[in-house]
C-alpha cells in the first residue's frame, strides 16, 4: 500500500514536472519556488522508482520506499529513509572474467612469492648455521693463536735473559757453569747486580 502511494505521488510529480505546480493543484501553497525533476528507473522485477537525479548513486533521494532493489541492468542499491545508502554496480561478464583472471594471477604470484620466500628463508637458515660454525672455528683458532703468542713471548724473554746472562758473564769475566737452569741463571744475575 505504501509503495503504491509513493508511486502515485511520484507519477503526479513527474506529470506536473515541478513541485510548485504539484502543490498548488493539490491545494497546498508554497512560499519559495523549488523545481524538482524526477527520473524514472526500472527495477529487475518491472517496478518503477523515481529519483531526484539523472542517475542513481549514494545520497540520491528515491521514491517510493526503503528497501533493497535491483535495477534491470543488475545494479543493486539500498534505500534507507528515502536516500540511497549503498550502491553496487554489476560487473559485466567480460570484466568479471578479467577480474577472475587477475585474481588467479595474483594468487599464483602470491604463491610463487611465498614459495620463493620459504626457499630464501631455508637458504638463510643454512647460511646462518654455516656462519655460526665458522665463527666457532675462528674463535677456537683465535685461542690457539693466543696460546702460541704467549709461548713465543715466554721463549723470547727466556732467550733475551740467556743472552743478557752471557753478556754480563763476559763483562765480569766470571765463569758460569754451562749447565744452569733458567731460574739459576736469574739468581746468578741478581747476585751479580748486588756486587
Amino acid at each position: 500500500m505504501k509503495k503504491e502511494y509513493f508511486k502515485i505521488i511520484g507519477d503526479l510529480r513527474n506529470l506536473f514536472n515541478n513541485e510548485k505546480d504539484f502543490k498548488i493543484k493539490m491545494g497546498e501553497e508554497e512560499e519559495t519556488k523549488t523545481t524538482t525533476n524526477f527520473t524514472e528507473i526500472s527495477l529487475e522485477n518491472g517496478e518503477k522508482l523515481y529519483i531526484e537525479e539523472e542517475s542513481i548513486e549514494v545520497g540520491v533521494k528515491v521514491y517510493p520506499a526503503d528497501g533493497e532493489y535491483v535495477l534491470e541492468n543488475g545494479d543493486k542499491f539500498i534505500i534507507e529513509k528515502g536516500s540511497v545508502i549503498e550502491f553496487t554496480p554489476l560487473v559485466d561478464g567480460e570484466e568479471e572474467e578479467q577480474s577472475k583472471e587477475e585474481q588467479s594471477k595474483e594468487e599464483q604470484s602470491k604463491e610463487e612469492q611465498s614459495k620463493e620466500f620459504n626457499d630464501l628463508k631455508l637458504d638463510y637458515d643454512d647460511l646462518k648455521l654455516d656462519y655460526d660454525d665458522l665463527k666457532e672455528q675462528f674463535n677456537s683458532y683465535k685461542e690457539d693463536v693466543e696460546k702460541i703468542k704467549k709461548n713465543l713471548n715466554n721463549k723470547i724473554v727466556e732467550l733475551e735473559n740467556e743472552e743478557l746472562f752471557e753478556s754480563v758473564s763476559k763483562i765480569n769475566k766470571v765463569e758460569t757453569p754451562s749447565v744452569m737452569s733458567f731460574s739459576e741463571k736469574v739468581k746468578f744475575l741478581k747476585d751479580l747486580k748486588k756486587k
